[in-house]
């Protein structure tokens, strides 16, 4: 179970903050941004010219849709073109392959985000050859668990455009799910590889921040990935150096760390297990409600015959999560409250740079909303252009309500699951006969149950002397000195 948990735990990466949607009460500091795309007014008003063109002839032509779109593109409108992309798609032939459109559609899937082109075109693209729909095929295969259907059509998507490093790396997870672990590794390589270059080939420009957002946690989640495997396979030495390799810098940090916990339980070093736990609860982190880190820790106490504090533990733990549980069926039935657990846990939701990044998008539609309300544009355009945003506006707001709500579902299951798993380990007949009497343990100091902790260096690795303060090259690889107590 949590093997296959950890595997699928990164495929999508997810999204906000100061948004206020409605039915859902979030409170969360409010996170500013400074948009600075420079519309250009004079391509703007050239657009004018094809929207008139189109209404007076009433054209059926989808290249005239595509010179609009493009040219609204060039004055850096993102938000405003919906319905002239709809023009386009209900027009053009399902065979025809258009440049042009590719790199537009290609753009607007990492301004408007992925979740909003699945769900507003996905159905109205089923038919067209673009690498884009290819992709957005590819995911509604891998959701409803065809992957091989998904391998296939990611493997249509071209070399040429960006696109293609998500469709690599949604590839590389599809295969880990099936088991073909070679293979998984090769494509997460050849992810890192299309990123970079993708990367290197990008603009500056303000206009294409959220591309190269999108494509910097996607060369992250590569990595994560790549880790992943590695311990599917029992290469916890391999999984250890790339999960060792993701900056401290990066969102995806707090992820690695807790999963090379695992990776150390694995190997055995449950002084290292306890350490990356450790370091997970330091106030340089933001708080995150992790549950499963609980029966992690239960497990390290039980390998080192440590019975006190394993049924200690399992106590407080399965109050915590009692509790917590119950504060997130309540804000689940009632979409609000004050509680401070809760709280934390809608705060580490809107803090994901998913969320970020649709928030990014929201903002960037308000910011070009407020250019076009000011511009000299002919109203009936103006119009169109205002209401195409609204609309955009409001969609994206259904799908991050929608996304919070799975997310606060999904984290119900998770404690579900893991107040399950702490009574079964309450119950196992193995720590009932320590409690009991029946194993001969060891006495352990109190030293040697963890009040000290210091760094133990791998080969790899070179001590840093620091007083009273935790430096960088630390964090991350805390490690406890505890004996075991079994014999």
């Amino acid at each position: 179970m949590i093997l296959r948990l950890i595997l699928i735990i990164g495929i999508f990466f997810i999204m906000h903050n100061d948004i206020i949607f409605a039915g859902a009460d979030i409170e969360t500091k409010e996170k500013k941004y400074k948009i600075e795309i420079n519309i250009d007014m004079n391509d703007l008003v050239k657009s004018q010219k094809l929207f008139d063109e189109l209404i007076s002839t009433n054209s059926q032509d989808y290249s005239k849709y595509i010179k609009l779109v493009s040219e609204l593109s060039k004055a850096k409108i993102a938000y405003a073109n919906e319905s002239f992309l709809l023009g386009i798609i209900n027009r053009i032939p399902a065979k025809v392959v258009s440049n042009e459109l590719e790199k537009l559609l290609n753009s607007f899937l990492f301004k408007k985000g992925t979740r909003y082109l699945q769900k507003s075109f996905a159905d109205k693209m089923e038919k067209n050859n673009s690498n884009v729909a290819r992709y957005l095929s590819a995911r509604n295969y891998f959701i409803q668990g065809k992957i091989e259907a998904a391998i296939n059509s990611i493997r249509l998507v071209s070399e040429e455009y960006s696109v293609k490093a998500l469709a690599v790396n949604l590839e590389a997870s599809a295969l880990s799910l099936l088991e073909r672990y070679d293979e998984a590794i090769e494509r997460y390589g050849e992810c890192l590889s299309t990123n970079k270059r993708f990367l290197q080939q990008l603009s500056n420009d303000e206009f294409f921040h959220q591309e190269r957002t999108t494509l910097e946690i996607n060369q992250e989640l590569c990595l994560l990935g790549m880790a992943r495997t590695f311990y599917a396979v029992g290469e916890y030495d391999k999984a250890y150096f790339i999960y060792m390799s993701i900056s401290k810098n990066s969102y995806l940090w707090p992820t690695a760390v807790f999963e090379e916990a695992w990776n150390s339980y694995k190997l055995e070093d449950i002084n290292r297990t306890l350490g990356k736990l450790a370091i997970l609860s330091l106030p340089i982190l933001e708080k995150r409600i992790n549950s499963e880190a609980a029966v992690l820790k239960v497990n390290s106490y039980i390998k080192f015959c440590m019975w006190e504090e394993v049924k200690s533990s399992i106590n407080r733990y399965r109050n915590q999560y009692s509790n917590y549980l119950q504060l997130l069926r309540k804000w689940s039935n009632q979409r609000k409250s004050q509680d401070e657990t809760v709280g934390v846990l809608l705060n580490g939701i809107v803090s994901k740079p998913a969320w970020n990044i649709l928030n990014r998008s929201l903002k960037e539609a308000e910011y070009e909303l407020s250019q076009i309300q000011g511009s000299d544009l002919k109203s009936n355009y103006k119009n169109v252009l205002i209401a195409n945003i609204n609309n955009f506006i409001k969609n994206q707001k259904k799908i991050a309500e929608n996304y919070l709500e799975i997310t606060v579902e999904n984290k119900i299951s998770e404690t579900e699951y893991v107040l399950v798993t702490l009574n079964h380990l309450y119950t196992s007949k193995h720590v009932n006969q320590v409690s009991s009497g029946g194993v001969e343990t060891r006495e352990n100091s109190g030293e040697n149950k963890g009040e000290n902790m210091s760094l133990v260096l791998r080969k790899d690795e070179y001590r840093w002397n620091f007083n009273g303060e935790l430096w960088g090259d630390e964090l991350g690889d805390y490690v406890y000195k505890i004996r075991s107590n079994c014999h």
